[in-house]
């Protein structure tokens, strides 16, 4: 199965679009919870699962085809694949949460010592195995299930790479869908919630992740079909009805059973959009968007906790006003940290390469 290498900005692109989806629908607690500029907004959640899915299943195609001589351990192969990914993402979380922990003392007068108690959990990825709280950045329960359903899925899609496409995947996704579906109301929506042996982020995320495998499969199809200036045009019709439906969706409705039609929406769009045979890859596939494809994550956990400070440091602005500043402030936040971690990235680059060079001359 071929997979291509090149960087699918589109899909950074993407990216940003929905981590913004997410910072509107926080801004209910601007509002005092009386109504929300995004009341579905968490749908932005779904599409970062699904994409992790889809990701997941290019990796281990690629491993497949650099050791196909070889035997995998899958032991070493899950830790390696999920430390590569805890790599990428804790610098963000370890200063998100710091500059969480500092805001909300200064402005809310909490205590230091109970955010670092916190923030253990955050930081260890934890609250998805019963261990949440009022945790810092507020939105660090996505790393948590992320990192535990990669832990289960991983080694299932690496030892049974065709039942779990054809028959796991498909199956627990459906099966989880319709349980979260019956059981709350919506999939999305208050992941901390405990479902019987684990969060319900947690059995959200092994839904949806492994949805993304599906979705691997089924965008693999599509590559392959011979490209045409029509179906290229088609697929990019489809592609934006795709996602405007999610938009619409979360701008629209409040949490409820049209989560799985907005899921289904997500599906067909990443589909669309990682087979690269839509219109909008052939010309809009700009690199400036693979920096807003990694600047997403750090806006996703730089918001939470601006929004529940806003009307104390703005006590006399409307509520137009403090969503304005919300967003400022929220964006400002995450390009301070995203900063921060270059330069804290760079200066241990260049200290490793010293430490190098100097065993090198010894």
């Amino acid at each position: 199965m071929e997979i291509k290498h090149k960087r699918n900005y589109v899909l950074d692109a993407m990216r940003f679009l929905f981590s913004i989806m997410i910072l509107i629908h926080h801004s209910y607690l601007i509002t005092d919870g009386k109504f929300r500029y995004a009341p579905s907004g968490y749908i932005g959640v779904e599409f970062f699962f699904i994409v992790t899915g889809y990701y997941m299943m290019v990796y281990i195609e690629r491993r497949r085809r650099e050791r196909e001589t070889e035997v995998l351990d899958i032991g070493t192969e899950t830790r390696n694949f999920v430390m590569k990914k805890i790599a990428k993402i804790w610098p963000y979380l370890l200063v998100s949460d710091v500059v969480s922990i500092i805001v909300c003392f200064i402005v809310l007068k909490e205590g230091i010592l109970h955010g670092i108690v916190y923030a253990y959990s955050e930081l260890l990825m934890l609250q998805m195995a019963g261990f949440w709280g009022n945790y810092p950045t507020g939105t660090a329960w996505y790393l948590s299930a992320l990192v535990l359903a990669l832990l289960f899925l991983y080694p299932l899609a690496v030892k049974f790479r065709s039942m779990f496409l054809n028959v796991i995947a498909p199956l627990m996704a459906v099966l989880i869908l319709g349980h979260l579906t019956l059981t709350y109301g919506s999939v999305g929506n208050d992941p901390g919630l405990w479902d019987g042996y684990f969060g319900k982020g947690l059995v959200r995320a092994v839904a949806e992740i492994s949805l993304g495998a599906v979705c691997f499969g089924v965008s693999s199809y599509i590559s392959r079909w011979k490209p045409a200036i029509v179906s290229k045009v088609l697929f990019g019709i489809a592609e934006v009805f795709c996602y405007a439906g999610v938009a619409y969706i979360a701008y629209k409705y409040q949490p409820g059973k049209n989560d799985v039609l907005a899921i289904l929406l997500l599906f067909a769009g990443i589909a669309i959009t990682t087979s690269r045979q839509s219109i909008w890859y052939e010309y809009c596939n700009f690199k400036i968007f693979g920096v807003l494809g990694k600047f997403s994550m750090v806006v996703f956990l730089n918001n939470f906790y601006w929004s529940k400070c806003m009307r104390t440091i703005f006590p006399a602005a409307s509520i137009s006003q403090l969503m304005v500043y919300y967003v400022a402030v929220s964006l400002l936040a995450a390009l301070a940290v995203y900063g921060v971690v270059a330069v804290l990235r760079f200066g241990i680059h260049r200290v490793k390469a010293a430490l190098t060079e100097e065993r090198v001359k010894v």
